[in-house]
């Protein structure tokens, strides 16, 4: 007998269409018959996402360099988009650089200030007296004699200062430019605040005098200042005996008696929760972007933002790591510039320059008081318009796309192009922002739907819920009452900043320190572990004046409130409150 030879046959054709198809972690069977286990299939993922993710972004670095003839460097004392008004020196003119523009200025007599505009090159001269500063997109502006700034005054040769060189406290003008290289909080807020008037900002900035007292030193001689600086309208006072004073005594010898030297330094606690939410981001966010759709993985990404947002906020003001000032500067423009897509030195001067001294007045740029958001009625300052009457609907919208915002309005695209390469490199950066932190899934995933799922949880979710935490604290309406009351003058600063700001309880911290902005904006010197400290000192104090201490049980209870307040504000006046709204105007 012969031994039969079984010869590999192919399977029958209607045989194949019994085969399942084969997904992530199943079983397959290979030509033989064989049951081999196969590995994740990439299926879900576009092929040439990352290559088109890879190419805009080599785009953004070439735009971003300095291209030779197009390219014009600002000088230190340039300023982008602040325009100096009147305009009422000479004609205007087309220049073809801000130097030429500059130059121009200093051969007309009477010229105090340029103006520039690059698109067209319009040049708009301004006299030496010109105190109106205005935000103007895309001008740059500067002074006469910009090549002359330095350490050293102007003019110094004839004893003259600038007061735009210079910075008033009080009435009196002060020259900190040689603090610059040295000072603790870096030169930013120096930058910032040159030629403007700081006594409230140097007050609430520190928690002892002692730098007030040091930096008398540097006072100028005000019959040998040049021009001149708008002294700051305010109303508020700092009497030794009065609420904040007391508090800010109290706090000191607090601080004393426990021995905290660095109360700006974080604790072991907070480093370890921005450590551990970097990672929980940067690991929830690549797992969106390249695996096969997860709800909890976006859900853990969205809380790691806004931990990450609140934290950064806390670094903004150098409360993380002090003695670091590049690392926490790196974690912060991360995070503002990066999740944000903020510029974090314009939200630094709008946030630490105006709105932490000066909360809920007109001096504030979070009132929205020009309708640069034109939806938003955020006080009963701003006179009501039929586009206010959808408060819920446009807080969900404007909360969910504000880190789009500046690319769907068009600066993005305006600025890519520009003449300067520090004015491009914003433009890149930001869309580069946009790109890898906020719209990766929607590049690198097949199924559209999903990706776009998946960055609304994810990203447009803690968009909105951040934005609205943040308008918890200060948005209620016992907070307009307090600003609406014109008449009252010589109020104590920190009665004005306790009537304004609200706390709420958050037990596990998603917050990121937003949930102690009463502490925050009395001190905000001290880092979120101290403000915690300090924070049964500022109940009882508040307790002794008869001051109100607004805290909300919970963040759900403050959005609640917080909405019922933008719906009270979105209905529409009576007639008459109208009228008294159109004669304000």
């Amino acid at each position: 007998s012969r031994v039969p030879v079984y010869k590999a046959q192919r399977r029958p054709r209607h045989s194949q269409t019994l085969v399942p198809e084969v997904g992530e972690g199943q079983l397959a069977m290979d030509r033989h018959g064989i049951v081999k286990s196969e590995g994740p299939s990439h299926a879900h993922l576009h092929r040439n996402g990352l290559f088109l993710v890879a190419l805009l972004l080599a785009g953004l670095c070439f735009l971003s360099f300095d291209l030779g003839i197009m390219a014009e460097h600002l000088e230190p004392c340039h300023e982008h988009s602040i325009a100096r008004l009147p305009e009422d020196v000479g004609d205007r003119s087309i220049e073809p650089g801000p130097s030429a523009c500059e130059a121009r200025c200093k051969s007309t007599p009477g010229c105090g200030y340029f103006n520039f505009w690059p698109p067209d090159g319009g040049c708009a001269l301004a006299p030496e007296n010109a105190a109106t500063i205005v935000p103007y997109y895309g001008v740059i502006s500067g002074p006469a004699m910009c090549k002359a700034t330095g350490d050293q005054p102007r003019n110094s040769s004839r004893k003259k200062w600038y007061a735009m060189d210079l910075w008033m406290i009080d009435g009196q003008y002060y020259d900190f430019r040689p603090l610059m290289s040295w000072h603790p909080g870096t030169k930013l807020p120096l930058m910032k605040t040159k030629g403007k008037d700081v006594s409230v900002l140097i007050r609430v900035q520190h928690l002892s005098d002692r730098p007030l007292k040091a930096l008398q030193k540097y006072a100028v001689d005000s019959s040998l200042v040049l021009d001149e600086t708008k002294p700051l309208e305010y109303r508020y006072s700092f009497e030794p005996d009065g609420f904040y004073m007391t508090a800010k005594d109290r706090v000191q010898k607090h601080l004393a008696k426990l021995g905290v030297k660095k109360p700006r330094q974080a604790n072991n606690a907070i480093l370890t929760k921005i450590g551990v939410n970097m990672l929980l981001w940067a690991g929830s966010w690549y797992r969106i972007a390249v695996s096969p759709f997860c709800a909890y993985t976006c859900l853990l990404n969205m809380c790691s933002r806004m931990v990450l947002t609140g934290q950064a906020h806390e670094a903004m003001h150098m409360n993380v790591l002090p003695q670091y000032p590049v690392v926490e500067r790196m974690f912060s423009r991360f995070v503002i510039d990066g999740i944000l897509c903020t510029p974090i030195d314009s939200w630094w001067k709008e946030h630490v320059v105006y709105h932490h001294p000066h909360t809920k007045s007109n001096l504030d740029p979070d009132e929205n008081l020009k309708q640069a958001i034109p939806v938003w009625r955020l006080t009963n300052a701003t006179p009501w318009n039929p586009m206010h009457a959808y408060p819920l609907a446009s807080t969900a919208v404007v909360g969910s796309i504000f880190p789009y915002l500046r690319g769907l309005t068009g600066h993005i695209p305006r600025t890519l192009f520009d003449s300067f390469p520090d004015v491009r490199r914003e433009g890149a950066i930001a869309l580069a922002s946009l790109i890898l932190l906020h719209w990766l899934p929607l590049f690198v995933q097949k199924g559209k739907r999903k990706a776009l799922l998946a960055v609304f949880l994810s990203s447009m979710l803690a968009s909105y819920l951040t934005l609205v935490a943040f308008h918890v604290n200060h948005l209620f309406g016992a907070a307009d009452a307090m600003r609406n009351a014109e008449s009252e003058t010589n109020v104590d600063w920190g009665v004005q900043q306790m009537l304004t700001t609200s706390n709420f309880y958050v037990g596990f911290g998603i917050s990121g320190g937003l949930d102690l902005q009463i502490e925050h904006h009395l001190f905000p010197m001290l880092s979120y572990h101290i403000q915690q400290e300090v924070q049964p000192i500022i109940q009882q104090t508040a307790k002794e004046f008869g001051v109100p201490y607004h805290s909300y049980s919970s963040l759900t209870s403050g959005i609640i409130h917080h909405l019922s307040y933008m719906v009270e504000l979105g209905s529409k006046p009576d007639d008459a409150t109208l009228e008294i709204h159109r004669e304000e105007v």
